[in-house]
């Protein structure tokens, strides 16, 4: 069920690039293995053992964190994705840095790209497919390495909008892409690399990168000595304003392309306070709601894949 489709009030745009969403909003995200997201119990068991570990072994439980961190979960296409990908019509092969990632293709003409979220598929937004190719789109969607059944490994954000950034310039007349969930953060990061007039398409988004990372610790029962040493291990790797360099909230206002977010009022993985954040920072930036979809059956919902088609369309 979707509600309405509103331009939220003009609001000046923050004159500080060091944008932190307020505690307020108490944004969030599910960073964890699907193995342990159902049972916080175990969860905090997990975070239990980290924490053991870390004081007689602190460099080893960074590590382990690390990687438990990067690693998405395992989640096979399920037989409607596979269905879609038999009538693939034409595919590429993009390689970026080390990993490649076949792109599949349906439909000519200008090109709309779908990007999956953190341990998804690309088929997961396969019903944005046929909509699209009957409105003159050619549609792409790929599966990032580690995602959509492969063998799980680290995989890191910024490899993925370095992936997505090569697929647009290798696949050329890119007119939209949409992202969900923290694809929605690498589509942004990919467009504004670019500087792309592309429009821009945000599903379930999560805004702040740091926010995510305070839930993970919640989640786990992590301890204040641990979360420093993965946060330094982080600022060792990606630099001192890596939270702010990865977050949709600093890449969105700065897209030259229209923007819109999706958002289901029920989502209990991505708080829907992210869009509401989101928007103020870009006053142009239209808001759709949906109600009662959740974080995943909102990329299945008619009125919300036609709502984004006609955004696309739209002059």
């Amino acid at each position: 069920m979707t509600i309405a489709l509103t331009s939220p009030s003009p609001l000046p745009a923050p004159a500080s690039e060091d944008v932190t969403p307020p505690t307020a909003y108490a944004l969030q995200a599910s960073f964890l293995p699907s193995r342990t997201s159902p049972d916080g119990g175990r969860q905090r068991r997990l975070g239990l053992a980290f924490n053991l570990l870390a004081k007689l072994f602190p460099d080893l439980a960074t590590r382990l964190l690390w990687r438990l961190w990067f690693t998405p979960p395992r989640a096979r296409p399920n037989p409607r994705a596979r269905d879609l990908l038999a009538t693939v019509e034409h595919r590429f092969e993009v390689y970026s840095g080390e990993r490649g990632a076949v792109v599949h293709g349906w439909g000519s003409g200008p090109a709309v790209l779908l990007a999956h979220g953190w341990g998804a598929y690309g088929a997961q937004l396969g019903s944005f497919v046929p909509v699209l190719q009957s409105a003159g789109y050619r549609v792409l969607l790929l599966d990032a390495p580690g995602h959509g059944g492969q063998r799980p490994r680290p995989y890191r954000l910024d490899q993925y909008a370095q992936l997505l950034h090569d697929v647009i310039l290798h696949a050329g007349d890119v007119q939209a892409v949409i992202g969900h969930s923290l694809g929605a953060t690498a589509t942004a990061m990919a467009l504004h690399q670019l500087d792309s007039p592309a429009t821009y398409v945000g599903i379930a988004p999560t805004a702040n990168l740091k926010s995510v990372l305070r839930t993970f610790q919640q989640r786990l029962g992590l301890s204040p000595d641990l979360l420093a040493r993965l946060e330094t291990a982080f600022e060792d790797v990606f630099g001192p304003t890596w939270w702010r360099d990865y977050s949709l909230d600093h890449h969105l206002p700065r897209l030259r392309g229209r923007a819109l977010l999706v958002h289901d009022q029920d989502d209990s993985e991505t708080s829907p306070e992210n869009s509401r954040y989101l928007a103020r920072l870009r006053p142009a930036t239209v808001l759709h709601w949906s109600q009662g979809l959740g974080h995943n059956r909102v990329l299945h919902d008619r009125e919300v894949v036609q709502t984004v088609a006609d955004f696309i369309c739209r002059p």
